[in-house]
C-alpha cells in the first residue's frame, strides 16, 4: 500500500527545534490548568470566609487565610494523581467527574483533619463546605476560559501524527482542528499502512522525532456492525462488549481516550518505556516500604497467638 502525505503543518517543523513551549508542550498546557485552579481555589476560599465573616464576627480570618496555600498544594497533588494535569483526551464529562471527586475528597479530608486535630474552634466548618461548593463551580468553568486563552496565545494542543486509512486521517484531522479544546494538535497526517509509514530504514524519521503523540485511524468498516447492533430497537442488551483480537497481548495496557466524540485506546503500560520502568519501580519500593511494618505487627500477632494457643516455641526445631 503506498503512503500519502495528506497534511503537514510547516509552522510547527519550522518551530519545533527552537520553540520550548513546544518541546515541552505537556508542562506548558500543565502550567495553564495549574494557574486555573490556584485562581479558583483561592478565589473561592476568600469569597467562603468573606461570607462567613458576615456570619460570624469572631471568625479567626488570619488563620484561614493561612490554610489557603497548604489547601491548594493538596488540591494539586489529588489533581495531578487523577490525571488532570494537563487532562488530554479525557472528554469534558469524565474531566468534570474527575474535578468532583477530587475536589470531594480534599474537602472531606480537610473537614476530617479539623475534627482529629481538635481545631474546629480555629477554622470554621461552613467556610470549607461554602468554597467547597464554589470549587466545584468555578474549577470547571476557569479551566474552560484559561484553555480557551492558552489556544489564542498557541500555547495548547500536544503535537500530534495521524496515521492509517486515508477517509480516515482526514476525517480525524478535521475533527480535532474544529475542536481544539480536545488538546491535540495534528501537525502530521499521513495516509498508507504502518509497516510503509514506518519502514525498518526510514529516510522520513526527521518528520517524526518531534512528535511524541501518534493516533492510528482505521476505517470505518470494523465498527459497522457494532453501529448496527447498537442504533436497531429489537433487542435490547444490556451491556455490549467489543473485544478486539489484537488485544490479547499480555504485557500492553490499554485505557480509553476521548478524540472528540470517539473513542481510542491509548498504551499506558509499556515496560520498554525508561520512564515507566522508573515509575513502576518507584511504586514497588514505596508499597514494600509502607507494608513492612504493618506485616511486621501482623506477623508478631500471628506469633503470640501461636504461643498463647499452643506450648513450645513459635518456630519449631527440628532435629536428625
Amino acid at each position: 500500500m503506498k503512503t500519502e502525505l495528506i497534511y503537514q503543518d510547516q509552522d510547527f517543523y519550522s518551530r519545533s527545534s527552537q520553540s520550548l513551549t513546544i518541546q515541552h508542550r505537556r508542562l506548558v498546557m500543565s502550567a495553564f490548568l495549574l494557574l486555573s485552579d490556584s485562581l479558583a481555589i483561592t478565589t473561592s476560599i476568600l469569597i467562603s470566609i468573606a461570607l462567613w465573616n458576615q456570619v460570624r464576627a469572631d471568625l479567626q480570618v488570619v488563620a484561614h487565610l493561612n490554610m489557603i496555600l497548604p489547601a491548594f498544594i493538596f488540591f494539586a497533588l489529588i489533581y495531578h494523581l487523577m490525571a488532570l494535569y494537563p487532562a488530554v483526551g479525557i472528554g469534558p464529562v469524565e474531566e468534570l467527574k474527575r474535578l468532583t471527586i477530587s475536589t470531594s475528597f480534599v474537602m472531606l479530608a480537610l473537614i476530617t483533619a479539623s475534627f482529629f486535630l481538635r481545631v474546629t474552634s480555629t477554622f470554621s466548618r461552613a467556610t470549607l463546605i461554602i468554597g467547597w461548593l464554589l470549587i466545584m463551580i468555578s474549577g470547571p468553568v476557569s479551566r474552560k476560559i484559561f484553555r480557551r486563552i492558552a489556544i489564542k496565545l498557541n500555547f495548547w494542543g500536544i503535537p500530534t501524527m495521524i496515521a492509517g486509512d486515508k477517509k480516515s486521517v482526514i476525517r480525524f484531522r478535521e475533527y480535532l482542528s474544529q475542536h481544539p479544546l480536545n488538546g491535540f494538535w495534528p501537525v502530521l497526517c499521513i495516509a498508507g499502512s504502518m509497516k510503509d509509514i514506518f519502514p525498518r530504514d526510514n529516510g522520513s524519521a526527521h518528520l517524526f522525532s518531534p512528535i511524541q503523540t501518534l493516533i492510528i485511524a482505521e476505517g470505518q468498516g470494523k465498527f459497522d456492525s457494532v453501529r448496527q447492533l447498537i442504533t436497531q430497537r429489537k433487542y435490547r442488551f444490556k451491556h455490549i462488549i467489543v473485544l478486539f483480537n489484537e488485544a490479547n497481548i499480555a504485557p500492553i495496557w490499554f485505557t480509553p481516550i476521548t478524540l472528540v466524540e470517539h473513542m481510542g485506546l491509548e498504551v499506558v503500560h509499556n515496560l520498554l518505556n525508561s520512564t515507566q520502568k522508573l515509575s513502576k519501580r518507584i511504586m514497588e519500593m514505596t508499597l514494600m516500604l509502607l507494608s513492612t511494618p504493618i506485616l511486621i505487627a501482623l506477623f508478631a500477632i500471628v506469633a503470640l497467638l501461636i504461643k498463647i494457643g499452643s506450648p513450645g516455641p513459635e518456630i519449631p526445631h527440628y532435629g536428625s
